[in-house]
């Protein structure tokens, strides 16, 4: 059962909108995952997808049955689903651990090579799942051409195990690539030696061969690996190709056969069969291969297609056979890019270019292949026709024999400054504005300076520059009003309220103003006197979408639900492209879970304000809560292009897209956050606690040193350097810092994060004593009594820990990780409220792998493993590492008689020597299981 502490962790969370799922349904959808389950651990792939999809129909956020299909998807050859489906399961809170191999792996056979090296990242692998995506991440480097950081990564890799199959396949693949065909062979050898029964060190040896010229060997060796492995589809094709350049026709028309009744949809099988069958002179058949080769290559993802010779290749043949010129021409441009040596290559496009009509073109093509041979008379001939075609025909006759012998003022700086505002650069645009106003104030730099302060929570500056705006034009209602707002935005209810009256006796029907009251009638809770007022504003404004709204709020603060959507809707309806009835609407469905609803306002909003950033927000913030991560990064991505400069909104951007797992993408806005204001704070911490999430400590370790210089009286950087130290082991140097931090600022924080460092060391009873002392000074503070708490129990301290935890319950008594650890003393102390306590903790927080470990244990405790299982599935999926969650599960599966999957997870939980509170019974339990096995 787990303990749950957030103490001393560095953690972004996201408040998610949980899918509500009845019970009966949770017992299908258990029941379909389990059913599942044992079909694939029988290879019954297409069955076991069947039932996967039936729990994802009645739960399509149960991570089990997510990740079951990703793996599945992957192994029948479906890489897009595998993504979508991994992807969804990240969003959703899965371990990583158990996603980023196989996202590799699909990205991988999608062409997404980019997203291998900036998506995905080590930090939360273990040591061989480390070397096999570091060998991944070389493959991608080398199909992008970017050759030195192949080497890199499998330096990398290599300094981590020498004998790793994945990093050394790459390390051919690379060698390959640079043309080092003996020193590709000499590896290719050394694999097979090493990992004789993988198909990959065959076909791997294979393509050596192949690239050498030595096509026997090679067709030899892929048969090796198809013996190996029959689904090879790699494998399959190139020794296809090898057989039809030595003639074998036959031969080669059985692996053809194969692939057309596995892989109907493989494009450069497809090509093939097109030329087998054009030597049949069955030309209307071999038209359809070739048709069908170039319309699955058209669907492929443009980054997998321009980065794979085969497939470019295979397209530009095909559509020569076709006879269809212009795609010839774009796929062998692409071609040459990849493999610019190929001087049959370049013949072919120069062939294109001159029936196009482009000599021009074909000369410069033709004069490059030229340097890569030996005279070539078919390469001089055709340059000679390319000089032809331009008139030159001295130039031609020359070619010919060479081929026979060889066989501002004030208004404009404002504009600049209001341009500098619009283009986000918000800090210059203010100094410059600033600097401005200073010279001679005007209606126009006050009207922006009281906007751009009250937008930047500025109240007392926005203040005193909307007084002088009314100061320079005093008979201005709406300037007043401005002034209104700013004094009630500065917490000067009386003075606004003064402000509205003054207008609303000047013109009583003055809507803006007469809102404006209503709103702090709202919030001074003077319900019965806001809603008179109202009354009397919806006969005077009957179509007035904005008093409409205030009516909702207004309905809203008096607890009357239904009616408040009622007048929002009513306000949309009148119009929809009203920038705050499509704020206000989008998010009072969001609030009362009407997500499809709200989605179909935001798109209105966007459609009508392209791009306006509060309504792309609303709009990305509701694809996220929907689990479409892929639909809110698009969302997002556009916002940040919009965003320009704006430190603040590239900032919050950034924060939205870590709540989507976009890692990679929060980095690049944060970057340009610092781009547009290096000394932007918030952005420099969340750039550092990205890096050390992303095991990217030397660059972490760098800036929070830097922090610590330009921040002197901040402990942050004390702490941020302290988690730089935490993630590399080293625990003395990471408490020395969390202590420099608290002499330069006592917060609880750094208390939290000692506890844990003393605790890494071992120094248990010091740890509670940091605590004890802090609490002595500080009595009230929760997050250092939750430490306590969890020190408690961990210290077996359970009758004092069930005291510390009553007390927090009774001031918090929905908090799930106090619920949590309550059942766990419970259970320790062997009282009955045990479960009712961790039902109740799953209830509030499901998300926690911790929480529904405690839940999923103590069924199986009273005796109810087939329920138990289901949490405890869940749990792992969530934190796959949990060496307490594996043991627990393999109970489940030994009570229930599955002993084999029992004991996968039992050696999972006993790997290695790192020690958890019930190793002895893990041990016992994998000890019984092999005995009955050995029976």
């Amino acid at each position: 059962m787990s303990v749950y502490s957030k103490a001393g962790i560095l953690i972004l969370t996201l408040s998610c909108l949980t899918t509500v799922v009845s019970a009966e349904n949770n017992h299908d959808v258990s029941m379909y995952f389990e059913d599942a389950n044992k079909l694939y651990y029988q290879d019954e792939l297409p069955e076991a997808i069947i039932q996967l999809k039936n729990a994802l129909q009645a739960n399509p956020q149960h991570l089990p049955s997510l990740l079951l299909s990703g793996e599945i998807y992957l192994q029948q050859g479906d890489p897009k689903a595998a993504e979508h489906t991994l992807r969804q399961a990240l969003a959703l809170g899965a371990d990583s651990s158990l996603v980023v191999l196989n996202l590799a792996k699909s990205y991988l056979q999608l062409g997404n090579y980019k997203r291998i090296i900036s998506d995905l990242h080590e930090d939360s692998l273990s040591l061989p799942d480390q070397v096999d995506l570091l060998g991944y991440r070389a493959e991608a480097y080398t199909l992008l051409d970017q050759l030195a950081d192949a080497h890199d990564s499998i330096d990398l890799a290599l300094s981590k195990d020498a004998r790793a199959l994945l990093p050394r396949l790459a390390n051919v693949i690379l060698l390959l690539r640079e043309g080092a065909l003996d020193e590709a062979l000499k590896n290719a050898q050394l694999v097979i030696e090493d990992w004789p029964e993988d198909a990959r060190s065959w076909n791997s040896y294979a393509s050596v061969m192949h690239a050498q010229g030595n096509l026997v060997l090679a067709i030899q060796s892929y048969q090796k690996a198809l013996l190996i492995q029959p689904s090879h589809i790699d494998a399959r094709v190139a020794k296809v190709g090898a057989l039809i350049d030595l003639r074998r026709l036959d031969e080669a028309a059985v692996d053809l056969a194969f692939l057309k009744n596995e892989y109907p949809y493989e494009p450069r099988a497809a090509y093939f069969r097109g030329l087998l069958l054009s030597q049949e002179d069955k030309e209307a058949d071999a038209r359809l291969e070739y048709v069908k080769c170039t319309e699955v290559i058209a669907v492929l993802p443009k980054e997998k297609v321009a980065s794979d010779p085969q497939l470019l290749m295979s397209a530009a043949l095909a559509h020569h056979a076709l006879n269809q010129l212009e795609p010839v021409r774009t796929y062998l441009q692409m071609y040459l890019k990849k493999v610019p040596t190929d001087v049959g290559a370049h013949k072919l496009l120069a062939d294109v270019l001159l029936k196009q009509g482009d000599p021009e073109n074909a000369i410069k093509l033709l004069t490059t292949a030229r340097s890569l041979v030996q005279p070539d008379t078919d390469l001089l001939t055709m340059l000679a026709a390319a000089y032809s075609q331009t008139g030159r025909h001295d130039r031609a006759t020359l070619l010919l024999e060479e081929a026979v012998s060889a066989g501002g003022n004030l208004y404009t700086e404002t504009q600049h400054a209001k341009s500098l505002l619009k283009s986000g650069e918000i800090e210059q645009g203010m100094q410059a504005l600033e600097k401005i106003h200073a010279q001679k104030p005007t209606q126009q730099t006050s009207f922006l300076l009281t906007v751009s302060y009250l937008k930047q929570k500025a109240f007392d500056k926005a203040e005193g520059t909307a007084h002088q705006l009314v100061d320079l034009a005093s008979g201005n209602l709406t300037y007043h009003n401005l002034l209104g707002i700013a004094l009630f935005s500065n917490g000067k209810t009386a003075d606004a309220r003064e402000q509205f009256n003054l207008i609303l006796k000047q013109n009583p029907n003055f809507s803006a103003s007469q809102v404006n009251l209503v709103k702090i009638d709202i919030a001074e809770k003077k319900l019965p006197q806001a809603r008179a007022q109202m009354e009397l504003l919806l006969a005077q404004h009957p179509e007035n979408t904005s008093v409409m709204l205030q009516m909702s709020r207004l309905e809203l603060a008096s607890e009357k639900n239904d009616e408040a959507l009622k007048w929002a809707e009513k306000a949309f309806a009148l119009d929809s492209r009203s920038l705050e009835a499509v704020l206000y609407l989008s998010d009072l469905y969001v609030k009362f879970e009407k997500l499809d609803l709200a989605e179909n306002v935001a798109r209105t909003g966007v459609k009508n304000y392209t791009e306006n950033l509060a309504v792309l927000s609303v709009l990305g913030q509701i694809q996220t809560l929907k689990n479409d991560p892929k639909a809110a990064q698009v969302t997002f991505k556009k916002m940040v292009k919009i965003a320009g400069f704006d430190a603040e909104s590239l900032y919050k951007i950034a924060n939205l897209q870590l709540r989507i797992n976009e890692v990679a993408d929060a980095r690049y806005s944060l970057t340009k956050v610092l781009q547009a204001q290096p000394d932007y704070f918030p952005a420099e911490v969340l750039l550092i606690e990205l890096s050390i999430k992303l095991g990217m400590l030397d660059g972490a370790e760098k800036a929070s040193q830097k922090l610590q210089k330009s921040y002197p009286g901040n402990p942050v950087g004390f702490q941020l350097l302290g988690d730089v130290y935490m993630a590399r082991e080293l625990y003395k140097e990471a408490d020395d810092q969390y202590l420099a931090g608290l002499s330069v600022k006592p917060i609880s924080e750094l208390i939290t994060r000692r506890y844990k460092a003393l605790q890494a060391q071992n120094m248990i009873a010091e740890s509670g004593r940091v605590l004890d002392d802090w609490l002595n000074a500080h009595p009230d503070d929760f997050t250092i009594k939750l430490a306590y708490s969890e020190y408690l129990l961990l210290t077996h301290n359970y009758k004092q820990a069930a005291i510390s935890l009553a007390q927090l319950l009774n001031r918090f008594p929905e908090d799930a990780l106090l619920l949590n650890n309550m059942a766990h003393v419970m259970y320790k102390l062997e009282r009955p409220e045990a479960l009712d306590y961790a039902k109740r903790a799953y209830d509030k927080a499901a998300h926690i792998p911790q929480v529904a470990d405690t839940l999923g244990w103590l069924l199986v405790q009273s005796g109810n493993a087939e329920e138990g299982l289901r949490y405890l599935r869940e749990a792992n999926s969530r934190d796959s590492n949990a060496l307490d969650i594996l043991y627990h599960l393999a109970v489940a599966l030994d009570a229930i008689g599955r002993k084999k999957e029992a004991t996968i997870y039992l050696e999972r939980a006993l790997v290695g020597d790192k020690d958890f509170e019930e190793r002895n019974q893990a041990v016992s339990l994998r000890a019984t299981l092999s005995s009955k096995e050995n029976q």
